[in-house]
C-alpha cells in the first residue's frame, strides 16, 4: 500500500480494538484467534490510515516458504477508545 503518512503498527495483547463490534474489531479478533492453528500467522498488526482508521491484517508464511517477508512493525498502536 502505497499511501502517504500510512504506517504499519501492532496491537498490543490488551487492545480495545479486539474488543469492537465492528468489522475491525472483528478481523483484529479472527487474527489473534487464530493464530494459533497457523505457526507463523503473526496477529495484531494493522495499517493506520491518515484519518485514523485503522485495517487489522495477519502476516505470514507457510512453514518453509520465502515467499512473503515481512518485518514486525516498531509502533505500538493504542487507541484512546
Amino acid at each position: 500500500m502505497n499511501t502517504p503518512r500510512t504506517y504499519a503498527a501492532v496491537l498490543p495483547g490488551d487492545s480495545p480494538v479486539f474488543q469492537w463490534t465492528n468489522t475491525t474489531g472483528t478481523v483484529a479478533y479472527q487474527t489473534l484467534l487464530y493464530q494459533q492453528y497457523y505457526g507463523s500467522l503473526t496477529e495484531g498488526y494493522v495499517l493506520v490510515l491518515p484519518n485514523k482508521t485503522i485495517i487489522p491484517y495477519g502476516a505470514g508464511s507457510p512453514s518453509g516458504s520465502d515467499l512473503f517477508n515481512f518485518t514486525s512493525p516498531s509502533q505500538v498502536y493504542n487507541p484512546s477508545s
